[in-house]
């Protein structure tokens, strides 16, 4: 078959992609994405034939061109109206379909996030179904996830108490905002979210577009894909949004930098789930492994001769900007389960040593060194 530059081509009335050595056979949804990409498009850019202008509020609009005013130089003073023809979001007229659901002032089946509180797989304890605009949906979701998670006073000697809830709010709600805006909103299946005692799964409609996998979304090696472009670019205009391709980067630093367990990605038949943990990161026995022909272990004592605790003894390593393998390495360390769980980490919740690269805390390119208040305690300690 010729190349074409309007993608998918037809072979006998059949699309196919290859994947090594074999041909696959195409999906609707694969033939439809394919096709919006090779003419730079999306679906949620066409416009809508099922609704008119008169379901927009244009009340939400304002409200969105106010957010958009918070962080311009200069201020949007167009009509309500205009600013959505000069966005894109009504052609011709007509409303797109992003148009619909960024500022829809009826309640819409086609945009359902469906979230439940568990006490068990097959127990709901209170459950909530929202359809409301995008941008309200956000906003709706974390009150009723606040609702059903524990927070924590810790007394810190000042005047005020500081507040910790069960798991990093910003992390959840980069969670909540990715779930709305790279929906596959061609796709009925509703948004599920289900609230559990020790964790909390978010479902959504849509898998990976190719050729973002689960292993460089993680790692960070990607650029931004957006499905629904022009719903991507209302949420940045309107500073939700602070810059594409980041927001599993700091999901994954929020995680880390809170103690608990690394979120699981997982790509399902139709769609994406991302499950986070409210458990602690497990520590690992104090062991270096030996390496010989069996398999045997030596207990590594949490203090060492001269007194000092592992945590002292990475900062006593430190020199400069060093990576994670240079700090194994320089301590003497082959487990790194047991480097990361009793050294790195710890010293990280203390805020004694920081990431050189913060952003991407699963880079490659990773390195680590003091902090001012790292640097105090070496000085104090000597």
């Amino acid at each position: 078959v010729m190349e074409f530059p309007i993608k998918p081509v037809a072979l006998k009335g059949r699309y196919f992609k290859r994947i090594g050595n074999s041909n696959h056979l195409l999906s609707v949804d694969e033939v439809a994405n394919m096709h919006m990409r090779s003419i730079n498009a999306s679906w949620d850019s066409h416009v809508s034939h099922s609704y008119s202008m008169d379901t927009i509020s244009l009340d939400k609009v304002s409200g969105f061109i106010y957010e958009m005013n918070r962080k311009r130089e200069i201020p949007i003073s167009d009509e309500p109206l205009t600013v959505l023809k000069k966005l894109e979001l009504t052609k011709n007229g007509q409303p797109t379909n992003a148009c619909i659901l960024l500022f829809t002032g009826i309640e819409r089946a086609h945009s359902t996030i469906m979230a439940g509180r568990f006490t068990d797989p097959s127990t709901i304890k209170d459950s909530i179904t929202i359809q409301s605009d995008l941008f309200s949906q956000v906003g709706n979701v974390m009150d009723f996830i606040k609702k059903h998670i524990n927070k924590e006073f810790i007394v810190t000697g000042e005047p005020f108490h500081e507040e910790r809830w069960q798991y990093p709010l910003n992390a959840i709600r980069e969670i909540v905002i990715n779930m709305v805006v790279h929906r596959n909103y061609q796709d009925y299946n509703d948004s599920i979210i289900k609230i559990y005692n020790d964790k909390i799964e978010f479902f959504n409609p849509g898998r990976l577009i190719e050729p973002l996998t689960i292993e460089k979304l993680i790692n960070g090696d990607y650029l931004s894909v957006a499905r629904n472009k022009q719903i991507a670019l209302a949420f940045k205009e309107a500073g939700i949004i602070e810059k594409y391709g980041s927001g599993i980067q700091r999901i994954l630093l929020s995680f880390n930098q809170y103690g608990l367990k690394m979120p699981v990605f997982e790509e399902l038949q139709h769609g994406f789930r991302v499950i986070v943990y409210c458990e602690k990161e497990p520590v690992a026995l104090q062991v270096t492994p030996q390496v010989t022909p069996q398999v045997t272990h030596q207990v590594a004592p949490q203090v060492d001769q001269s007194g000092h605790s592992p945590v002292e003894r990475l900062l006593l390593a430190m020199e400069g900007e060093l990576t994670r393998a240079q700090l194994q390495q320089k301590l003497n360390l082959l487990d790194r389960s047991h480097f990361r769980e009793t050294y790195l980490i710890p010293a990280l919740d203390e805020q004694l040593i920081e990431m050189v690269i913060p952003d991407k805390p699963n880079s490659r390119y990773q390195k680590y060194r003091l902090t001012e208040k790292g640097n105090k305690k070496i000085k104090n300690d000597n």
